[in-house]
């Protein structure tokens, strides 16, 4: 069977317990070689992270929720800015040439052409409103009872603004976007009040913002240390592993939503055990495998070791009904996850290489190819009547010294520009049609 070795190598291999765990290829699992002055600067990375308090329950819930809060805080600044209407159309328009911008999304929609036409027209019907609103305040500064009144239906208005923006379940990445637009803004036109305010809000919340992700990032180093301990000997060095696991612990904390009720270390931990991951299989490989091929194989080893464990022939049709899946797609997951060899790669004490072994493709006589190559277009044109097989001699230069142009074909024989043109139509359309134009396309095929 063609995975037999392959299941003896998982056989032979140690494994995680668990089925989700992602590994990477054996020739890659070699003990870290750290030299002393790598092992300092470790110790004094661990040094510098044990200054970090770790966060008490209570402490970690009221800074996921001041986390929350400011992030709404900076995002409502966005969305009250000028700028929200550009970004809308830009993205509409971007839609309508490439029909792909899910990437700014949090949740998929069926239609994203209605939803932010639809979304664009209401913001910029409520901003024509609020600015209106502002204007209406100045002149009735002295009237407690419409002042009151204005307050309330401009309330509304932004309410009712943030609402159709929110509906489309923008994701972080829209945000993003939005804020450069506004940054632009702010430097092409210094003198906009509403700009200028946006952007001054905007900036104050998300220092507030930064600091507080700070903080919790801080006092969970931890974390990624503990993880990236786990993935040691693989090729990768300790200190590329803790980093790939910091920036996991900070993608964890854009998605993470205190509703849940789950602490943050929990949340955090797949994501940062997911970035090791991929970064050892992107990093060890030099043909990159997509991640779902990675994973699956993780659990096919796991596979493996209940089914021994179990006292189960190993097989793909026991592997297959283990993991509910085919056991040709088993197979396939073999196939693809094959360690790399190398043509380079010396296979005897002499020196012999794999590429050596390879027998070269003969080689075709360049003159005896083109002749064969002339005898086919030939027979080709044979099949065309007198006046079509000459305009595509000149056209295309067969058997002459140049090409020639619809105009000057014309002036030989006497006719318009545009009617030979329809001829040279007529001529390769039947060429097509034709036994002979497979031969043709079998050269068109080895020329490319």
């Amino acid at each position: 069977m063609i995975v037999r070795d392959a299941l003896l190598d998982y056989v032979n291999d140690d494994a995680e317990e668990y089925a989700g765990e992602i590994h990477v290829d054996g020739n890659f699992s070699l003990p870290d070689t750290e030299s002393d002055e790598y092992e300092n600067l470790i110790a004094r990375y661990f040094g510098d992270v044990r200054r970090y308090a770790l966060l008490s329950k209570e402490d970690e819930r009221v800074l996921t929720r001041r986390i929350v809060s400011l992030r709404k805080r900076m995002r409502r600044h966005l969305i009250f800015s000028p700028a929200l209407h550009a970004v809308l159309v830009d993205l509409s328009e971007e839609l309508e040439e490439s029909g792909h911008v899910r990437d700014y999304f949090i949740i998929e929609f069926r239609d994203y052409r209605a939803e932010l036409r639809a979304c664009s027209a209401r913001v910029e019907e409520i901003q024509k409103e609020i600015f209106a609103l502002r204007e209406l305040t100045q002149g009735f500064k002295q009237t407690r009872g419409k002042c009151r009144e204005l307050r309330k239906r401009y309330a509304e208005l932004l309410n009712a603004q943030i609402d159709s923006v929110y509906s489309l379940g923008f994701g972080n990445k829209f945000y993003a976007r939005l804020s450069e637009k506004l940054e632009k803004n702010v430097v092409q036109f210094p003198n906009n009040a509403r700009l200028q305010s946006s952007w001054v809000g905007y900036c104050y919340f998300r220092n507030l913002y930064d600091l507080a992700c700070g903080r919790m990032l801080r006092a969970n180093l931890r974390l990624a240390i503990h993880v990236a301990n786990k993935y040691r000997g693989r090729g990768v060095s300790f200190l590329d592993l803790i980093q790939e696991g910091n920036l996991g612990l900070m993608h964890a904390l854009d998605k993470f939503e205190p509703e849940r009720n789950l602490k943050f270390v929990t949340y955090a931990h797949w994501w940062v055990r997911q970035a090791i991951a991929r970064f050892i299989i992107e990093t060890n490989r030099t043909v990159r495998l997509p991640t779902y091929v990675s994973e699956k194989r993780g659990k096919i080893r796991a596979a493996v070791l209940r089914l021994l464990r179990a006292g189960v022939e190993v097989s793909t049709e026991a592997i297959g009904k283990d993991l509910c899946l085919k056991p040709a797609k088993v197979e396939e997951i073999f196939l693809y996850t094959q360690p790399i060899v190398y043509l380079n790669e010396s296979i005897g004490k002499d020196g012999l290489t794999i590429a050596d072994l390879i027998p070269a493709e003969e080689e075709i006589d360049a003159d005896v190819d083109h002749s064969k190559l002339e005898q086919t277009i030939e027979e080709a044109l044979s099949s065309l009547t007198v006046r079509e097989a000459f305009v595509l001699r000149k056209r295309f230069g067969i058997n002459e010294t140049r090409t020639h142009t619809l105009r000057e074909i014309g002036m030989l024989v006497g006719l318009s520009r545009e009617r030979i043109r329809q001829i040279q139509c007529q001529a390769l359309e039947k060429l097509q049609q034709l036994h002979q134009s497979s031969a043709l396309a079998s050269y068109h095929e080895a020329y490319l």
